[in-house]
């Protein structure tokens, strides 16, 4: 009886144990749902990290991209502008070359103008003699005419005298003053014949000056024309010149205002970029903290583990003790061990697979910021040093590979003396007694 009395206050204080161990076996559950629920939230801040990041360097990419595009042009638009100020320059010099070779025509023509002049002047002088000459001609005309007439007179004169002193003059001295009379009007024939072609002589050179001063005058009429003409000329291609130049620097204008704006655009560019690099590195020293947050819960959670572990050996030394007493609880303790211990394989696997995966999301999350990092630190003109980088994530991994076990040990393998360095989350063991929390 006082051994029963024993068994049973021990049955009792296991079952207290126990009770405690539910107890502390609900906490573990509560803490590890937490935990689970802080690594989903974990995941999902990681996740949208990683697509923040992965948004942002898309953004920064297109930036790149269209800043590329506004250089190519920038780029264009001065190698356009450039042909066009070449363009510019070549009507220049071939309006320059016009206006030169104007000049030099209008030269030539002022030089003919002034032969053409000349020859007017000599024409002038010519004409002025051949007036001259012809007005003597007439002159000389009436005074032979005048000394015909007197010539005539006179030898009519002649004649009547010589015919009465014919009458007493011989044959022979008649036929020689008819002869002298014959004589005297051939000389005042020929006089008149000289007369008459000196005046028709200096009617043709009349005419022929007359001639030369209109063709004098036609000429210096097509040399004014032309030296018109090639001042119009001038004063266009002046106009054009002006108009070229007025072009041409539009055109710079217009070629300066879209560097200044491309230099804008790549100066907000660069502005992102910092921005961007600055929001990678907030996202990573969060993901740091989380990791460590989660951490710690895991340091706080073995520690309830091993708490839970000892007081669950403490149980099972008491239920060691009392084996012979009660078979039936030990057959019950025995079912509850293989349940324990298929339940703390499943723990086993699901934590072995949360720890991969968290150390999978993590190793992505920092290569993902690794690379955001690298590749924002290489388009801002390198503002962070790549070793120092390295050694940073290199530290993290570090970190992560301390905190996770390398090796857990599977079902088959786990003995009594590993039970205390095992997490159990989800056992829930029968009451020995069949009473129980409920």
């Amino acid at each position: 009886l006082k051994t029963l009395t024993q068994s049973q206050a021990m049955v009792n204080e296991t079952t207290k144990r126990l009770r405690e161990l539910k107890i502390a076996e609900v906490g573990a559950r509560l803490a590890a749902d937490t935990a689970q629920t802080h690594r989903h939230a974990v995941e999902q801040d990681t996740a949208q990290a990683i697509a923040a990041a992965r948004r942002r360097q898309d953004a920064a990419e297109t930036a790149e991209r269209r800043r590329r595009q506004i250089e190519q042009e920038a780029e264009a638009a001065m190698t356009a502008a450039h042909g066009r100020i070449e363009d510019a320059e070549q009507h220049a010099k071939a309006a320059v070359e016009l206006v030169t070779t104007r000049q030099q025509q209008m030269i030539k023509l002022a030089g003919e103008i002034e032969r053409l002049t000349g020859q007017i002047e000599e024409a002038r002088a010519e004409e002025a003699e051949a007036r001259t000459a012809a007005e003597q001609m007439v002159a000389l005309k009436v005074k032979t005419e005048r000394e015909t007439r007197a010539d005539i007179r006179a030898a009519q004169e002649c004649r009547r005298v010589a015919l009465a002193e014919a009458i007493e003059k011989t044959s022979a001295q008649r036929r020689k003053e008819v002869e002298a009379l014959h004589i005297a009007s051939e000389t005042a024939v020929a006089r008149r014949h000289e007369a008459a072609a000196a005046a028709a002589a200096a009617q043709r050179a009349r005419a022929a000056a007359e001639t030369q001063r209109q063709e004098a005058e036609e000429i210096i009429a097509a040399a004014k024309k032309a030296a018109a003409q090639a001042e119009a000329r001038w004063v266009e291609a002046q106009q054009a010149a002006t108009e070229v130049s007025a072009t041409m620097k539009r055109r710079l204008l217009e070629a300066e205002e879209t560097v200044i704006a491309a230099r804008t655009q790549t100066r907000h560019a660069q502005e992102k970029y910092w921005q961007i690099l600055e929001e990678a590195q907030s996202a990573l020293t969060t993901i740091e903290d989380r990791v460590l947050q989660a951490e710690k819960l895991q340091s706080s959670l073995k520690a309830a583990a091993a708490e839970a572990e000892l007081r669950r050996m403490e149980a099972e030394r008491a239920l060691q003790e009392i084996v012979a007493a009660r078979l039936r609880e030990e057959q019950e303790m025995v079912s509850l061990r293989h349940e324990r211990e298929n339940l703390r394989a499943e723990i086993l696997r699901m934590t072995e697979e949360a720890i991969q995966r968290r150390r999978q999301i993590l190793t992505e999350a920092i290569a993902s910021s690794h690379g955001i990092i690298e590749v924002a630190a290489r388009q801002a003109g390198g503002a962070i040093e790549q070793q120092s980088l390295d050694a940073t994530i290199t530290q993290a991994l570090a970190r992560l590979e301390a905190t996770v076990p390398r090796e857990l040990p599977g079902p088959a393998e786990t003995t009594q003396e590993e039970d205390g360095n095992i997490l159990l989350l989800e056992e829930r063991p029968p009451p020995l007694d069949g009473g129980g929390l409920g």
